[in-house]
């Protein structure tokens, strides 16, 4: 189950925290909240 942040969103929304990663640079950034979208009706794959 997904955590909810009532901090930034109103009415609480579900977000992921995720690591991002420059490919190029090897940079990292880390504990990126990510929303996500409850809502879709569907889902695409690439």
């Amino acid at each position: 189950m997904p955590e909810y942040d009532a901090e930034n969103y109103n009415p609480p929304a579900p977000v992921a925290y995720v690591t991002l990663r420059n490919p190029a640079t090897g940079d990292v950034l880390s504990n990126v909240p990510m929303l996500l979208d409850t809502g879709s009706d569907t889902t695409s794959t690439v």
